[in-house]
């Protein structure tokens, strides 16, 4: 489907979805190494809302104005810019603008933005159109004509699928380590009995947290993730 666009397109987008923790990673480790594709750019899609959770503030309360809270939830926003930089592409930050957002909350992010030197553009696709959106269309134009860098995965194919894991867990979630529960562990042997060793990884967790725990919020730390259970999808 990307080589069809491609094909028929000056840009082809893609919405990983999820978070870069979990949509942009499979994104890179298994549809761009299995398709040979190259992308020009990562765009980080933020909200006011999302933040602001992540600052501290329940689901009751998002629509409330306070700037603060959006400024402690930058340390999510900082992990996911984080996490996008381990592929060596030019980033831009697109906040998705809702209609209760005040203009001192979309400053903050625009200041955090600035000093990281990302590209950041608010995007009211809502509420304006695709007028909305042109301030980022330009952003994410400008990023996707710089040079080409190579694609770079966050692992070897090769490497044992637990050091594969333990390779996400700390790159993508920020992770102290992998504990692996003795079923999983058996599954991981049956796979390379059965020659499925070298395989990609497709990490499944919780999109409500970089960590394993949902109720974990902002940018947790000293934890550890737990795989539970093995799929073989071949």
């Amino acid at each position: 489907a990307t080589r069809m666009a491609l094909a028929t397109g000056d840009y082809a987008v893609t919405e990983a979805g999820f978070a870069f923790d979990l949509g942009g990673e499979k994104f890179f480790d298994l549809k761009c190494r299995s398709a040979g594709l190259n992308p020009a750019a990562v765009v980080i899609v933020a909200t006011i809302r999302a933040l602001k959770m992540h600052g501290g503030l329940g689901l009751g309360e998002l629509t409330t104005p306070d700037p603060a809270a959006v400024e402690r939830g930058l340390e999510n926003l900082a992990a996911h810019l984080d996490a996008a930089t381990h592929f060596g592409k030019p980033l831009v930050v697109a906040i998705n603008q809702f209609g209760a957002d005040t203009p001192d909350e979309l400053a903050v992010v625009h200041r955090y933005c600035e000093g990281r030197n990302v590209p950041c553009a608010t995007a009211d696709v809502f509420g304006a159109g695709g007028a909305g959106a042109t301030d980022l269309a330009e952003k994410v134009v400008e990023a996707a004509a710089r040079p080409e860098t190579p694609y770079k995965p966050l692992y070897p194919i090769d490497w044992p699928v637990e050091k594969k894991i333990e390779q996400i867990a700390r790159s993508m979630y920020g992770a102290d380590g992998v504990t692996i529960l003795p079923a999983a562990e058996a599954k991981f042997r049956k796979a390379r009995r059965l020659g499925y060793g070298s395989l990609p990884v497709c990490m499944a967790k919780t999109q409500d947290s970089l960590s394993d725990n949902p109720k974990l919020r902002g940018r947790p730390k000293g934890f550890t993730i737990s795989v539970r259970d093995v799929e073989i999808a071949a």
